[in-house]
């Protein structure tokens, strides 16, 4: 039993989202571990259409558990602005690139498109017990 290591990665849209990430690692059944980020770019309803200027590019984040055999994740991208246009080929998708590995193995590789109206609610299980 190892830990799950959770990567994610946005583009360069991703001033245009609040990010939420949140679960747990599970051993033999028992919760071992509660993994929690957040990064809010904005209030809910701004109407921003570029990058604040404090805003700071979260680059990779990088969650580690403690040693598990089983992950639930939730993955909540939340936009604060929505887009100016109509048509959703109109508009800029973000997109989130998901990787969770364990013990060297890469168990999850995902690129993610989110709806910039909507975002996205993503949930991963790994090694789910049944």
């Amino acid at each position: 039993m190892n830990p799950y290591i959770i990567t994610v990665e946005g583009d360069k849209n991703e001033w245009q989202y609040n990010l939420k990430i949140m679960g747990e690692a599970i051993a033999d059944g028992e919760r071992v571990d509660f993994l929690s980020y957040s990064d809010d770019v904005a209030e809910l309803g701004s109407d921003i259409r570029t990058a604040p200027t404090n805003f700071r590019p979260r680059g990779v984040v990088r969650l580690e558990s403690h040693s598990a055999n089983a992950l639930t994740l939730y993955i909540y991208s939340i936009p604060h602005t929505l887009p100016e246009v109509q048509k959703v080929e109109d508009a800029v998708s973000p997109e989130l690139h998901v990787i969770i590995s364990q013990g060297g193995d890469v168990l999850y590789n995902r690129r993610h498109t989110l709806n910039p109206w909507t975002g996205a609610n993503i949930k991963i299980e790994i090694g789910a017990e049944e």
